[in-house]
């Protein structure tokens, strides 16, 4: 069973009341002019998000869609990476993505967004992600390198249309994009990040666990976590817990699950701290770092 059926399966009496929390802060990207120098106002953006020691992800999302009837992308990843795998949130694919292995290149030959027949935007929640396996230790693997060009365009509003070949570098990059590691802080026990340790934190810990059946690892749910909080306009079951950024803040003990006794723990925590009296031995209340990615 893959990721997502698991973790679906584990949470799927919260699946219908659900939403997302935030993702890698991404920069607008605006594509190169046509060939008589005529620029449009399309935009993308594509961020990057560590899924674990040896995985990453990367999204590309439409943001400003002038009325584009269809456009054809290029995704230059790491030569340290292999594809293993995609997910989409598109109208329509057309055509089957090309991965050209030999050049380490990701071709979306066409997609056609959502626009009327006249060519006027109907929305801009067109996007898709690659996740990518490092072929050496993570330690080597980074800094990973990414770069992204829209080579084929049809825009009717605008009168932009162009069709550089795809196989070739005969249209610049449109962006390149740098990957790096870093480690940032995480209280243990506050799940909803108000820097402090409360009863809140421990029923809604108690909640993850009980839908979770006790069976629910950090690492399953902050992958969940990461891939459905870039799904603009998919309800997923952390709108329960909207601040939750990282799943390690769910796990009292650090042992990598997120169970009732990780709640029973933040609860006599809580009980001891309001009674001036923490006599027990705990991680709770503590900073414990996790490493992400960050662009540059």
């Amino acid at each position: 069973m893959n990721l997502l059926k698991k973790v679906t399966a584990a949470l799927s009496a919260v699946v219908m009341a659900a939403g997302a929390v935030s993702a890698i802060p991404a920069c607008a990207i605006g594509i190169n002019p046509d060939k008589n120098g005529k620029q449009s106002a399309f935009e993308y953006e594509l961020e990057t998000y560590r899924l674990s020691d040896t995985r990453i992800g990367v999204r590309i999302a439409t943001i400003n869609n002038p009325g584009v009837l269809k456009f054809g992308l290029v995704l230059k990843y790491d030569a340290d990476c292999t594809l293993m795998d995609l997910e989409q949130n598109l109208p329509d694919f057309l055509v089957s993505i090309q991965n050209d292995t030999n050049k380490h290149q990701i071709i979306v030959p066409m997609l056609s967004v959502n626009s009327d027949r006249d060519g006027t935007c109907i929305d801009n929640l067109n996007d898709f992600s690659c996740y990518f396996e490092f072929s050496v230790p993570s330690s080597s693997a980074y800094p990973l390198q990414f770069s992204s060009c829209v080579y084929k365009y049809d825009s009717l509003n605008e009168g932009i249309s162009f069709d550089f070949d795809s196989t070739k570098d005969s249209r610049p990059r449109d962006t390149s994009v740098g990957v790096k590691l870093k480690d940032v802080p995480y209280r243990i026990g506050d799940v909803d990040e108000d820097n402090k340790i409360t009863m809140d934190d421990g029923f809604s810990i108690l909640q993850m666990a009980k839908y979770g059946n006790n069976l629910l690892t950090v690492d399953d749910l902050n992958e969940y976590l990461f891939k459905h909080s870039i799904c603009k306009g998919t309800r997923t079951w952390n709108d329960m817990f909207p601040k939750l950024t990282y799943a390690e803040c769910a796990d009292a003990n650090q042992d990598g699950y997120i169970k009732e006794e990780d709640s029973d723990e933040v609860m006599e925590y809580y009980s001891q701290a309001a009674a001036s009296n923490i006599t027990m031995s705990t991680l709770v209340n503590t900073i414990g770092y996790k490493t992400v990615t960050y662009e540059y």
